[in-house]
């Protein structure tokens, strides 16, 4: 097998619904330049990654996100509110 068919592969990742959600509503509001990528390939592959979150998931109503982040910040350890949080407001 050939390198490119190798990276041509599908993998299988295991989230919890809740994670896949957050990850949904984060990557939908991100503005794409606030994004650090190096590589064109790089948003690609974001794009690729909410495609199939979306498909898996579905898109998320407001109060099914509030829940799902309630669940996991249950589960966060402290590492979580470290440092600052995004927000497009300023």
């Amino acid at each position: 097998m050939s390198a490119e068919d190798r990276l041509s592969e599908r993998v299988n990742i295991r989230l919890t619904r809740a994670a896949g959600i957050a990850l949904i509503h984060w990557l939908n509001s991100v503005p794409p330049k606030a994004i650090p990528v190096t590589d064109p390939s790089e948003r690609q592959a974001l794009a690729d990654l909410l495609t199939q979150l979306e498909l898996s998931v579905g898109e998320p109503a407001e109060e099914i996100l509030l829940a799902a982040r309630k669940l996991l910040l249950g589960a966060a350890g402290d590492w979580v509110y470290d440092g600052e949080s995004y927000s497009d407001e300023g």
